[in-house]
C-alpha cells in the first residue's frame, strides 16, 4: 500500500490528515493511488524506461503479463463510459452519446460474435468549478434514468483530483511539467512560430511573411521562456498554485509534450492545472486549482480498470 508516500515528497504534506472522513484509506482516490505500486498495473498509470524506446519517447507496452492480469480483472467485461461535463442540462448530443454507450458500442461487438459482459460508467467529467453546479449533475442523473440507462456505477473525475496531484508532482519530478507565467495569447504566439516553421520545411520559396513569422532568428522563439526551470522551482510556484496565493490567469502547469519539429500542433506543451479560487461543486473547498480536461480524461479509464 502507497500510504500516501506521495504527499510527503511536497510541503503539501501538511494537508494530510484534513480529508473529511469519506476522503480517507478507502476512497476511490486512495484506492488508485495505493494501485501504482502494483509492478503491473501501475505501467499502465504512468512512464516506465525500461518500456522505452532507444534515444525516443518513453511508452507503456503492453506485456503478456499486463494482458493477463487486465483480463484477470475484467473477465468477458466490456466496459464504455457516458462522461458528460455537468455544465448544462441534457441534450440531444448527450442523448446520442448514451445510445453509443449503453447500447449500440456492444450490439455492434456481439454483431461480429463478441460474447461480452456489458458495463457503463457514467461519470461526471467535473474539472471546471467555474462552469459546473450541483443542479446540473442532479439533472444529468434524473435525465439518464428517464431515458431508461442503467449505469453499473457512477464515479466523477474529481474523486480522483489527489491523484493527478501526485501525478503532477512525478512529472515535475522528472523534468516532465512546469509552471508557466505565459498567457493564453502569448502561448499562442509560440505555438504560431512553431507551426511557421514545420510550414518552412515543406517550403522551397517561402513567402516573406511566412519567414518572419518563424522567428529563425531566435532559436527558442517556439518555447515558452519558463520551459526550462529547475525543478526545484517548478515545485516551489506549483505549491503556490496549490495554497491559493497565486491569482486567477497568473501561472499554469504545462506538460513538456511538444518536441520542435512536430506536426502536432494538438500536442502543444498543454496546460494541465489552473488556478481557480473557487469551491467545486462536488469536490468542495479543498483546490483551489483544478486540473484541465486534456491532463485528466485520458487516465481516468486507467486509473478506474478493474474498480468496479
Amino acid at each position: 500500500m502507497l500510504k500516501r508516500a506521495w504527499w510527503a515528497k511536497s510541503p503539501s504534506s501538511k494537508w494530510v490528515g484534513t480529508e473529511k472522513p469519506e476522503e480517507k484509506d478507502g476512497s476511490r482516490a486512495q484506492w488508485a493511488l495505493d494501485r501504482r505500486t502494483d509492478p503491473l498495473l501501475g505501467r499502465t498509470l504512468t512512464h516506465w524506461p525500461e518500456a522505452s524506446q532507444s534515444g525516443g519517447p518513453q511508452t507503456c507496452n503492453n506485456t503478456e503479463a499486463l494482458l493477463k492480469e487486465h483480463q484477470a480483472l475484467n473477465g468477458k467485461a466490456i466496459r464504455t463510459r457516458f462522461p458528460p461535463e455537468p455544465n448544462g442540462y441534457l441534450h440531444l448530443g448527450h442523448a446520442k452519446s448514451m445510445n453509443m454507450n449503453f447500447s449500440l458500442a456492444f450490439e455492434r461487438l456481439e454483431g461480429a460474435g463478441v460474447t461480452c459482459k456489458r458495463e457503463t460508467v457514467f461519470r461526471y467529467d467535473d474539472t471546471n468549478p467555474e462552469a459546473e453546479t450541483k443542479e446540473f449533475i442532479e439533472s444529468l442523473a434524473t435525465d439518464v434514468q428517464w431515458m431508461g440507462w442503467t449505469p453499473v456505477v457512477t464515479t466523477h473525475t474529481s474523486d480522483y483530483f489527489p491523484v493527478f496531484y501526485a501525478m503532477a508532482l512525478e512529472l515535475i519530478d522528472k523534468g516532465k511539467a512546469y509552471v508557466c507565467h505565459q498567457s493564453s495569447s502569448e502561448i499562442e504566439a509560440c505555438r504560431s512560430v512553431a507551426k511557421a516553421r514545420v510550414a518552412l520545411k515543406a517550403m522551397q520559396d517561402p513567402p516573406a511573411e511566412l519567414v518572419a513569422e518563424a522567428k529563425l532568428h531566435e532559436p527558442s522563439a517556439h518555447e515558452s521562456p519558463y520551459r526550462n526551470r529547475s525543478v526545484a522551482e517548478n515545485h516551489a510556484l506549483f505549491e503556490k498554485m496549490r495554497n491559493g496565493t497565486t491569482a486567477e490567469g497568473e501561472c499554469t502547469l504545462r506538460l513538456k509534450m511538444y518536441e520542435e519539429g512536430g506536426s502536432n500542433f494538438n500536442m502543444f506543451d498543454q496546460v494541465a492545472y489552473r488556478v481557480k479560487h473557487r469551491a467545486h461543486p462536488h469536490a468542495g473547498d479543498a483546490w483551489c486549482m483544478y486540473p484541465t480536461y486534456d491532463y485528466t480524461h485520458c487516465i481516468v479509464d486507467a486509473l478506474e480498470r478493474g474498480l468496479l
